[in-house]
């Protein structure tokens, strides 16, 4: 039985392979393929990573959907709380999908204003608004209304809101609420600060926790806090030490991303010195980006 074995010569090293003679071709652009590739690939990395460090707010950019209209009843049944959307109609309909459509639909067809109605079909209000919010808490007294803030953006956005009769009793910002907004976890352009909110509709009270594990007990009828308990700034500092602003962490990105090409770069480097050192030892070698074949039985 004869055997053929082929000793191939790239870039002045000394390969063996049992492959055929119609195989050298291939294998050869492979290996510069491969090579071209995984530069390729860093060099896009790299660029992909300056980009989102240069322009986060494209990359990152986040936004609030548009105001809608619905409806929220008390937890007794007895009252329904209509919320129109300042948008027209048309617009309240079509930025949702065909079910949510039709439900905003059948509420603009049955209601004109914000406010407080029976839900027996009414459509007199006890008593209006003349402001929008994405959630509110109605109580079942068919009187006070609790209105969560909304998505902070900064520490002056209201945290939460209590009204008598559609009048204004007491708001609170987040800054009232929270020891240190800017250690909370930060988007590009808001901050989430409320681990958890309820409303306890027998007592008219309303709880706040925050993720500083600060609480706080609200009487719904004053707006007044009548129970507080906030962790002391060390442990606060403490616990949220992890929350790196973004910026520093897309930085570390970078960092290890040129660290990773930097070694690949030196492991090919190393692998053109042994090419040289074998060369230089006596093997036999041909001219750069060449080949040859040498067949034995």
């Amino acid at each position: 039985m004869i055997s053929y074995k082929y000793g191939l010569w790239v870039k002045g090293c000394y390969t063996d392979t049992q492959r055929g003679p119609a195989s050298y071709m291939e294998t050869i652009y492979t290996m510069f393929a491969t090579k071209r590739m995984m530069m390729t690939r860093v060099k896009h990395l790299l660029v992909a990573v300056l980009v989102v460090l240069v322009w986060p707010p494209v990359v990152l950019g986040d936004s609030i959907a548009p105001p809608y209209s619905y409806t929220e009843p008390t937890p007794n049944g007895e009252y329904i709380f209509v919320m129109i959307s300042p948008l027209s109609a048309e617009r309240d309909a079509g930025s949702w999908i065909e079910d949510k459509a039709k439900e905003i639909q059948v509420i603009r067809s049955a209601y004109t204003e914000s406010g407080l109605y029976r839900n027996d079909g009414s459509k007199n209000p006890l008593w209006t608004v003349g402001w929008y919010a994405y959630n509110v808490e109605p109580l079942s007294d068919g009187i006070h209304l609790v209105r969560p803030g909304p998505w902070a953006s900064s520490p002056k956005t209201e945290a939460v809101a209590f009204f008598s009769r559609g009048i204004l009793l007491k708001s609170y910002t987040v800054s009232d609420i929270v020891s240190r907004p800017q250690l909370m976890p930060h988007s590009v352009s808001h901050f989430t600060w409320s681990s958890s909110e309820q409303l306890l509709d027998e007592a008219k009270q309303y709880e706040i926790r925050t993720l500083h594990e600060e609480y706080y007990l609200f009487d719904v009828t004053t707006g007044d806090i009548v129970k507080e308990s906030r962790a002391p700034r060390t442990i606060v500092d403490s616990v949220n030490a992890y929350r790196a602003p973004r910026w520093l962490i897309l930085a570390g990105l970078a960092v290890l991303c040129l660290l990773a090409g930097s070694i690949y770069i030196y492991m090919d480097s190393q692998k053109k010195d042994n090419c040289r050192t074998r060369r230089s030892s006596g093997r036999r070698q041909a001219a750069p980006l060449s080949f040859s074949v040498r067949e034995r039985i």
